[in-house]
């Protein structure tokens, strides 16, 4: 699954994209609008709900040694057992943690596949890989997400943890209050628009019932026409 536009609510838009131009380089040239290679992330301040800390992981094409010092000149890491960063075997990955607007959680996953870029700038980040969606019942969102949708569960799911989707792109459900790792900021439930592409799933855009969540499944997506 690729995800190609995640929208998120703001109390001022264009402050929000500002600190990724500021902070991490990445071309923020549209107010309220920041650009990946992969993905376009927007926030909206019509939608009249506060901005909230929510999870996000970015992919990036960068080791992790020289991308933690990097981040770590620019923005406040997020120790993992005291360390800077963290190596995910089972995801052939590294990983850093760190803080982004409003307490955001943000991740950036170092796959030892991806081609690597130098020197590091905002070029780095490829897309988001992941999306956070807390839940106040996490094994209804998971079935809604497999069933209403059309993704899939990869691992496991567990009442405190769930990921829908795949190793390119995936959901990641908790529940409503519990922390995001590795971090105590809570989990909070807020609208999310969201853009895919995965063949496998129902095409159309999908409201969630009860959660202000939205998903736009197509089949083919560039990034110029996502929304």
């Amino acid at each position: 699954m690729q995800i190609r536009a995640v929208s998120l609510p703001a109390t001022d838009s264009a402050a929000q994209s500002d600190w990724y131009g500021q902070q991490l380089g990445i071309d923020v040239s549209v107010p309220g609008q920041v650009d990946l290679a992969e993905t376009r992330l927007s926030f909206r301040d019509d939608w009249a709900v506060a901005s909230a800390p929510t999870h996000l992981a970015f992919r990036t094409f960068a080791d992790i040694g020289p991308i933690t010092r990097w981040l770590g000149d620019r923005v406040d890491l997020c120790l993992v057992d005291g360390e800077r960063s963290r190596r995910f075997d089972f995801l052939d990955a590294d990983t850093v943690y760190f803080r982004g607007p409003d307490g955001t959680i943000l991740e950036c996953l170092c796959y030892d596949s991806d081609p690597r870029i130098q020197p590091l700038s905002g070029a780095v980040f490829a897309g988001i890989t992941e999306v956070g969606l807390p839940a106040t019942e996490t094994a209804s969102l998971v079935s809604w997400l497999v069933d209403t949708v059309g993704l899939s569960t990869w691992g496991t799911p567990r009442e405190t943890f769930a990921w829908v989707g795949d190793r390119t792109g995936r959901f990641v459900v908790v529940p409503a209050g519990q922390s995001w790792y590795p971090t105590n900021q809570e989990a909070t439930v807020i609208p999310t628009h969201m853009t895919v592409v995965e063949p496998e799933a129902a095409t159309g855009t999908h409201t969630h019932p009860t959660l202000p969540y939205e998903i736009t499944v197509k089949n083919e997506s560039p990034l110029s026409q996502t929304s």
